[in-house]
């Protein structure tokens, strides 16, 4: 219903949300750095948080911990595209700048009740 009738943010959050769902990597980028520097009130973000995020998944995960250095570099390009592709980042002057994404009521109620934990990723809501 969003993904087809909804305004294109809403839109492009949906297909954010079906991403998150599948990539457990990405998801936790986003709960776990972007959420933070939302709440925060960080204004930017680029390769070296993810690099460090990246870095301290491969301390926690074997699996993470064997990607060559060229998948790393991939990844963290991949969900620097993905967010800015999906208005959560804006780039400014070389930088990337975080942006809380303004979604449609029903949409925000529909996460709230169905996905409150992607709802708080992508909000920043510290509740």
């Amino acid at each position: 219903m969003f993904l087809t009738n909804g305004e294109i943010q809403d839109s492009k959050i949906v297909a954010l949300l079906a991403t998150m769902q599948v990539e457990k990597i990405l998801f936790d980028f986003v709960y776990e750095v972007y959420r933070e520097k939302l709440i925060l009130g960080d204004e930017e973000i680029g390769h070296k948080e993810v690099r460090a995020f990246i870095d301290y998944k491969a301390s926690q995960f074997d699996d993470v911990n064997k990607w060559e250095e060229i998948t790393r570099e991939r990844i963290s390009n991949s969900i620097l595209r993905i967010l800015s592709e999906c208005g959560l980042l804006a780039e400014e002057n070389n930088k990337r700048i975080i942006e809380r994404p303004i979604i449609d009521i029903a949409l925000e109620d529909y996460l709230k009740e169905n996905y409150p934990i992607f709802y708080k990723a992508i909000i920043g809501d510290n509740v």
